[in-house]
């Protein structure tokens, strides 16, 4: 853990961090932009999941929507870790010692890596799935991108 602590050391002290604390606006700029790409995420992440427990659109096949929200989806993520990365630069040594922010990141792989996999494969055209496990892979989608706002949250308050 040592050896990250230089690099994010490095991080709060490149032309980026240095631009951004020197800026009155621009933190809040990217942060809103951050958050708005959090939300067509999770937006379409709920519209899909909550297809998947048959609680809407239930004569719309969930492949089709998935295959529909997709390009929105990988938009929300793109904007959401393309904004991520200069408020980490900003206040890196903040998060360094910060469990939230650690905690976010750990969710945040978990959910991406449960994402292009089985939530993928259960949404994919074709998929013979049991009702369970649909209504089992909508919870555990719902529970990891929301944990990852839920923590990404608590980092501004621990």
């Amino acid at each position: 853990m040592q050896s990250l602590s230089h690099l994010f050391e490095w991080s709060q002290n490149t032309w980026l961090a240095n631009a951004i604390h020197g800026s009155t606006w621009l933190f809040p700029a990217i942060e809103t932009a951050h958050i708005l790409g959090l939300t067509v995420l999770l937006g379409t992440v709920l519209a899909i999941d909550l297809r998947l427990l048959n609680l809407v659109m239930p004569n719309y096949r969930v492949s089709l929507l998935a295959k529909n929200l997709a390009p929105w989806t990988w938009t929300g993520l793109a904007v959401s870790v393309l904004t991520g990365v200069p408020m980490l630069c900003s206040e890196a040594l903040k998060c360094y010692g910060n469990d939230a922010f650690r905690a976010k990141m750990v969710i945040l792989l978990m959910a991406i890596v449960f994402h292009v996999t089985a939530f993928r494969r259960v949404t994919s055209e074709g998929a013979k799935i049991a009702p369970a496990w649909g209504r089992l892979t909508a919870v555990l989608s719902l529970a990891l991108w929301y944990g990852v706002g839920v923590t990404g949250r608590a980092i501004g308050f621990i």
